[in-house]
């Protein structure tokens, strides 16, 4: 599957939309490749050219977030990380931003 940005689900950036957004995203995600860029495990690469493919999957999904959520409230959660581009960041500090709205929800388990 080739995979698209616009594929992605919008966000509004609220707390009461996150755990719905989070799953589409991740479906998405999943069915692109890109799972393991959201797993809370961080993947470790071994070649450089497994490097270069990781590099290149984290600027993807941050592309893929900044597009998702940028006309939204909380775009400073996509922005803070414009100079790396990691969109494994991203999800990680939204993951933890909206965690209190979500408790009792594990996203892990819902792919495995």
């Amino acid at each position: 599957m080739k995979a698209s940005i616009s594929d992605y689900p919008k966000f509004t950036g609220l707390a009461k939309d996150w755990i719905s957004f989070e799953r589409k995203f991740r479906s998405v995600a999943s069915l692109q490749g890109f799972e393991y860029v959201l797993r809370e495990e961080e993947y470790e690469p071994i070649t450089e050219n497994e490097r270069s493919s990781y590099k290149l999957d984290l600027i993807f999904i941050y592309d893929a977030f900044q597009n998702s959520w940028a006309d939204s409230m909380n775009f400073y959660l996509v922005e803070q990380t414009t100079p790396t581009k990691n969109g494994r960041q991203v999800f990680l500090d939204a993951l933890n931003y909206f965690r209190g709205c979500c408790e009792g929800y594990n996203p892990e388990t819902e792919y495995d």
